[in-house]
This record gives structure tokens, sequence and C-alpha cells, in this order.
């Protein structure tokens, strides 16, 4: 397979909730939607770098850089046998990790479409429902947290990621530990 063409949108997408860290508080998640498309069909996939570099090095604008001036021309000139032969051919750039990535899933997962079955299989998968989990920001105080969870919770998620920073740890971490959640009767 050769790809025909590659494209790179820049997404901006509100969040339902703000999302505080110990690095900041968000309203939006800005990321870039790497599309690959060869033989009429295309596959999509995120490129997970943020704006600024505070959590990682690699950001939206050095991602967008190393896939438009260095990977996506060496992605042209492949003969693609099999989605795992992408990775290594980009080997040749050092880092950029979340770039490479996106332009690898996006042809892992075009290649599933062209193969007509669920991505989860050419991966090598065995599909079926997983246990979702779900990353919970800080919030204005314990309770407003642990209420959080609880919906979170309620909502079917079995597992609970809490953001922490300092000043806001220890007591956190100790009202959820004592935190016993019990299901709503229907």
């Amino acid at each position: 397979m050769r790809i025909d063409e590659v494209e790179v949108r820049r997404i901006t997408l509100p969040l339902r909730f703000p999302f505080e860290t110990s690095f900041g508080r968000t309203t939006t998640k800005q990321f870039l939607l790497v599309s690959v498309s060869a033989d009429g069909l295309a596959g999509h996939a995120e490129c997970v770098a943020d704006s600024d570099p505070f959590y990682l090095p690699e950001t939206n604008v050095t991602a967008l850089h190393v896939l438009r001036d260095f990977l996506v021309p060496m992605a042209f000139a492949l003969e693609i046998g099999h989605p795992s032969e992408v990775l290594p051919a980009l080997s040749r750039v050092r880092g950029h990790e979340m770039a490479k990535a996106a332009l690898e899933m996006a042809v892992w997962e075009l290649w599933a479409r062209r193969d007509g079955v669920p991505l989860w299989r050419v991966l090598g998968g065995r599909g079926g429902e997983i246990q979702a989990g779900v990353s919970v920001g800080l919030l204005r105080d314990d309770a407003a947290l642990l209420e959080k969870v609880e919906s979170e919770l309620a909502a079917g998620y079995r597992r609970v990621k809490v953001k922490i920073k300092p000043g806001r740890d220890v007591g956190l971490v100790a009202a959820i530990r004592t935190f016993r959640w019990q299901p709503r009767q229907g």
C-alpha cells in the first residue's frame, strides 16, 4: 500500500468541565488530527501532544513541523506491506514519539478499514468490552471532588484517577481513602 494523502488538522474542543492539575487549569483541548489516505479510504489518529511544553517537550507546533517537514515525506516514499513497518521506517528521526505515533496509528486504522475488520483485530487484540477509567481534575474542595468521583462511579467508571498538587495532596488522598461508594438503588 502506498499513501496517497496525509492531512493534519488543528482541532480545538471545549471541555464539558474545566480540568485542573498542578500545571494549571484548562477549558479546551487542542490537538492535531492526522488523516492518512490510500486507495480511496482514510485512517485517522490523534496526536496527543499539548499546546505547551510544561508536561512533555513535544507540542502541537513541534509535532506539526516534524510531521510536515520530515515524517510525512518519509511515509510517502514507503511501500507499506504491513502497518508494523511504519514506525521502524521513521526511526531516522530522533524523538518526536507523539508525531510518529499519530502517523503510525492513522496507518493502522486505515489498514483495518481497508481490510474491513475492527482495529482491535488488526492490532492482535481480543475484542469485547473493557472497563474504562476516568481522570478527575482538582476541584474547589475535597467535598466537590468526592461528589465528582461518586458521579463518575455512578456513570459506570470503575477506576478513577485524581490529580493532586502541593497543598492539595495528603488531605485529599486521605478523604478518598475513607470514601465508600455505594451504588444507588434505582
